[in-house]
């Protein structure tokens, strides 16, 4: 390929920031690549046949994310000169060392390589570090001072027996992934993981419960996976899953399965208990309060008798609850409705009466729907003869009111009422 063929292939991608050629069979990439496409931050070359890397010279200083995954990729000496690379992906390759220190770098992805250590140089600011499947033995005692960032670890499928106390002097620490290695014990020192929230332990040589034991002194430790370890094959189900409940009271999870703490179900039912006991107290303090003071029961506050064109009696009355004090409303009625009621009223006091004597003799400002009539009958009469003298007026019937469930009105008023017309009629006859 000569310089005028590239010029002329890759003219349209000049000012392009992205570079993505997957899955197309490529061998060898362009060793001038990076002085065409000068604004090109990020290439994808994953799933190709590509071995030698030199291109990335040409780019200099301007990638920050490179994916060259599932290549031939054996030697990565070019890529000490990406200093601003963020995302570096080279799994899938037979790289078997990773020697430079690139600072600005968060993610590096070394999975399923020839690696058989850790990158042997600082990266001060690596995030994400992902290792699985290579032939790791062994976890360096300064991971911390080289790796202080590091928030996620997958050092799954390698062949690790011991996890050194360093491991837990990582302060950013929040995923961890040991599964299939030979790992039996864990230090002490794990509860120093102030941050580590998820804890893959699954296939490996577990058969101590104080294994489990250590891993519930782990703050905020909500889940862990130890399926294929031998306190789980060796144990029924139930078991195991009780056990491990017990020593790890925090989980959230346990083997990609949700779990529901007994603790906190516990203080759930007691919530629950609490809440139900007050409800009941409150309900039946209720019913007391309405035994002592019922609905209908009131208090005879002032009675007032007003005659003009229209003969009214008011009755004005308060709650007998000590509580707030709130007015009714006055209560007004026709003594003409007495004659079309007078069947439903006498029914509904006799019904009351029956059923509540004791509160009706408490009571002074209810009269008794027959007194009522009777009285009313003789103020008719009164009223009737009346009219037959000159110069005496004629009483005026009572506007009418809505029938009350019982008629509020006092005997006096009635009484004064029957006393003023028997003085007129005396005055008539004189």
């Amino acid at each position: 390929m000569d310089e005028h063929y590239l010029q002329h292939a890759v003219n349209d991608y000049k000012t392009c920031t992205q570079l993505k050629l997957q899955n197309q069979q490529i061998e060898q990439v362009h060793a001038q690549l990076g002085k065409v496409c000068k604004q090109v931050h990020r290439i994808e070359f994953a799933h190709n046949s590509i071995q030698d890397v030199t291109f990335l010279d040409s780019f200099s200083n301007q990638l920050t994310n490179i994916n060259l995954s599932n290549n031939r990729i054996g030697n990565i000496s070019s890529l000490s000169k990406c200093t601003s690379l963020v995302v570096c992906n080279l799994g899938h390759n037979p790289i078997t060392s990773f020697p430079f220190s690139l600072p600005t770098l968060k993610a590096l992805i070394l999975n399923d390589a020839n690696l058989d250590s850790f990158p042997t140089a600082a990266l001060p600011n690596l995030e994400t570090l992902n290792l699985r499947t290579n032939r790791i033995t062994a976890i360096p005692k300064d991971v911390h001072t080289k790796f202080p960032k590091l928030s996620i670890l997958n050092l799954s499928n390698n062949s690790i027996s011991d996890v050194p106390t360093s491991l837990t002097l990582l302060p950013e620490l929040k995923t961890l992934s040991l599964h299939g290695n030979k790992i039996s014990q864990l230090p002490m020192e794990m509860k120093q993981c102030q941050s580590l929230q998820q804890l893959d332990l699954k296939k490996n040589a577990i058969k101590d419960w104080e294994v489990v034991q250590i891993c519930g002194t782990i703050p905020k430790l909500w889940k862990i996976l130890l399926f294929g370890n031998p306190i789980q094959v060796n144990n029924p189900a139930e078991f195991y899953t009780a056990k491990v409940i017990q020593l790890c009271p925090k989980l959230k999870n346990l083997d990609d399965k949700p779990i529901h703490n007994p603790n906190l179900k516990r203080r759930t039912e007691e919530e629950k208990k609490n809440f139900e006991e007050s409800k009941r107290v409150n309900k039946k303090q209720r019913k007391e309060e309405e035994e002592e003071f019922p609905d209908d029961l009131f208090v005879e506050k002032n009675t007032k008798l007003k005659v003009d064109d229209k003969t009214e009696a008011v009755i004005t009355s308060l709650p007998a609850s000590n509580s707030t004090v709130q007015q009714k409303q006055p209560k007004r009625f026709n003594l003409d409705d007495l004659d079309t009621n007078k069947e439903d009223s006498v029914e509904k006091e006799e019904q009351e009466d029956d059923n509540d004597d004791e509160t009706d003799e408490k009571q002074d400002v209810y009269v008794n729907v027959k007194k009522e009539n009777e009285l009313k009958k003789k103020l008719d009469g009164y009223a009737e003869s009346s009219s037959k003298f000159s110069g005496v007026k004629k009483v005026k019937r009572i506007a009418p009111m809505k029938q009350s469930k019982k008629l509020k009105i006092g005997a006096e008023a009635l009484e004064s009422l029957l006393a003023h017309h028997t003085e007129e009629d005396q005055i008539g006859s004189g």
